[in-house]
Order: structure tokens, then C-alpha cells, then sequence
């Protein structure tokens, strides 16, 4: 084709046909620029749709993890209420005498200070974030929606670690002798589930005491921690559910 147009260039200006080689001289450029353009629109037009598949590669990463996330909050909240309603058992059963240390120790089995902290999947937010490609997501409403859920998620959190460190503080300045939760209690109940050998027990028959009451202010402390807990779960939860659904209704509309 080039050496086509070449040869009928050639033709006009060895017939001395200026004004029509002007003519295609100029019609030739015409048609290289266009070219250019096409080609510049195509590669345009390619990279366009590189993003747009990365962008459905990420929506549908953060999809599954939220989604996964949902399972995990759900069974928080689940787990929490069944510790939370064997801690009221103990706190009804604490003020019912005991006669041995054998019955103390199946009272102490009834109390499990979970301490466990929420852990939020946000593999896939941060990579977007740290390489600077959250501006991939072109809804900006969908874009502001996820940074938000992020940010809000993590204060949550920060706010039941709180919780979970003043519950531990609590837990471990309990020092009854040889009777210190968290370190003689762990291991005598959830070891050997023998406390035989333990001789300070009785304080357990004496609402009045101070060991008593020190006691019975950490299990409600606990108590307190799994209410705050699944509330900030479901609110975890719920949130989750929005973005979900903002995400699929993008991912559906970039399948289209």
C-alpha cells in the first residue's frame, strides 16, 4: 500500500502536476493522521478495558471477603452469648454456697474470659489503597462508600481492644495467694481441673468479702464486654450487608 502511494507521488511530480500533487500530498497527511487517531482510540479503548476488568477483579475480591467477614462477625456474636450466659450462670451459682473445693472448681469451669480480639479481612482495601488505585473503583459514591466502611469498622474495633484490655487488666491484678486467675485458675481448671490443693476457696461463701466482690465485678465486667461486643458486631454486620449490595449492583453493571 505505501509503495503504492509512493509510486503515484512519484508520477505527479515527474509530470510537473503540482497543484493535484498538493492535493494528495495533503490527502495523504489527512489520512495519516486519521490512521494515528484510530490507532491512538484502539489503544485508548484497550487500556480502558484493562482497568475496567482490574476494577471487577477488586470489586469481587472485596465481595468475598466481606462476605466471609459476615460469617465470621455472625459467629462472634454467637460465640460471646453462649460465654455471656455461662458467666451468668456462674454469677447465679457464686451466690449459692459452696461446700468444697470440688464444687468450686465446677463453679470456676462455668466462667470462660475470652479475651479474643475482632480481626477485620481488609487485605484487599489496603492494597488498593497503599498503590494508589482506589481510583479504580470509578463509582464515587461506591468509592466513598468502601472507604467509609473501612474507616468506621476499624474505630469499632478499636473500641472493643479497649474493652478487651481493660477486661484483661482487670483479670490479671486479681491476686487471692496462690488463687490468681490468670495464671493459677487457667491452669488448674483447664489443665488438671484440680483444685484439691487450693485452700482459699471459702471467700466464695462471703458475698461481703473483698476477694468476693473483686470477683464477681470482673465477671460482669465480661458480661458487659460480650453486650458491647455484639452490638458493635451487628453494627459491623449491617454495614457489610450496604456495601455488598453497592459492589454486586456494580459488579452486575460492569458484566452487562
Amino acid at each position: 500500500m505505501i509503495k503504492f502511494f509512493r509510486r503515484i507521488r512519484y508520477d505527479l511530480m515527474e509530470k510537473n502536476k503540482t497543484g493535484k500533487y498538493l492535493k494528495y500530498a495533503i490527502g495523504e497527511i489527512v489520512l495519516v493522521v486519521i490512521g494515528i487517531l484510530i490507532a491512538l482510540q484502539v489503544n485508548n479503548w484497550n487500556e480502558q478495558r484493562k482497568l475496567e476488568t482490574q476494577e471487577l477483579i477488586y470489586l469481587k475480591r472485596l465481595k468475598k471477603e466481606l462476605e466471609s467477614d459476615v460469617v465470621y462477625f455472625e459467629i462472634q456474636i454467637q460465640e460471646g452469648g453462649e460465654v455471656m450466659n455461662s458467666a451468668l450462670q456462674f454469677i447465679n451459682q457464686m451466690y449459692k454456697t459452696q461446700n468444697s473445693p470440688e464444687e468450686v472448681t465446677a463453679l470456676l469451669i462455668k466462667f470462660n474470659p475470652r479475651t479474643e480480639r475482632l480481626i477485620l479481612q481488609n487485605s484487599t482495601f489496603e492494597e488498593l489503597k497503599s498503590s494508589g488505585k482506589l481510583s479504580l473503583i470509578s463509582n464515587d459514591s461506591l468509592r466513598s462508600e468502601i472507604i467509609d466502611f473501612y474507616r468506621t469498622s476499624q474505630h469499632l474495633i478499636r473500641i472493643m481492644d479497649d474493652y478487651n484490655d481493660l477486661t484483661i487488666d482487670i483479670l490479671g491484678n486479681l491476686d487471692f495467694n496462690m488463687f490468681k486467675l490468670n495464671e493459677y485458675w487457667m491452669n488448674a481448671v483447664y489443665t488438671d481441673k484440680n483444685l484439691i490443693h487450693l485452700t482459699d476457696w471459702e471467700f466464695f461463701n462471703d458475698p461481703s468479702s473483698q476477694k468476693f466482690k473483686q470477683v464477681e465485678n470482673l465477671v460482669f465486667q465480661y458480661i458487659g464486654k460480650y453486650i458491647q461486643e455484639k452490638t458493635l458486631c451487628n453494627q459491623i454486620i449491617s454495614n457489610q450487608m450496604m456495601l455488598i449490595d453497592g459492589i454486586d449492583t456494580e459488579i452486575r453493571l460492569s458484566d452487562q
